[in-house]
């Protein structure tokens, strides 16, 4: 059986951040995108997400809402924020609401690279069963186990 590339969602309102990262990604994961906060957890609804890279700056939904969101109804889903200026305050407040890691978006830096492989190690439960959406159950997760 062939490998499962782990998929990450890029939630950026930035068209060029996004896709530098959506291209940085694409050779070790499967990389997927999304330029608002409600197309991003519109996008949770279909697809499989293991990571999801997200922007806190974002157009309608924030990305703190966002975030939220996403734990409360992916709680599977490791969210890493990444932001242009990092401030203390703000990776702090992200961690309480359950951020996965906090980290600048410097594609070029050792600490990205060092950061972005460890999300390999990041496990998704073989099935998760919940209420997605509000109207029916859905099975997400690896179901080829």
């Amino acid at each position: 059986m062939a490998e499962l590339r782990k998929t990450v969602l890029v939630v950026d309102k930035d068209e060029r951040a996004r896709e530098s990262l959506v291209s940085a990604l694409r050779r070790d994961y499967r990389a997927l995108r999304a330029a608002s906060g409600e197309a991003a957890i519109q996008m949770l609804q279909g697809e499989d997400v293991d990571v999801m890279l997200l922007d806190l700056h974002l157009p309608g939904i924030g990305g703190f809402d966002v975030l939220n969101i996403t734990k409360e109804n992916y709680p599977h889903i490791e969210v890493v924020v990444v932001t242009e200026v990092l401030e203390l305050g703000v990776a702090i407040e992200a961690m309480r609401h359950g951020a996965f890691h906090y980290m600048a978006k410097d594609l070029d830096s050792e600490y990205w690279r060092l950061n972005s492989a460890r999300w390999d190690r990041i496990e998704v439960p073989l099935y998760t069963v919940g209420n997605w959406g509000g109207s029916s159950l859905h099975l997400r997760g690896n179901t080829e186990g």
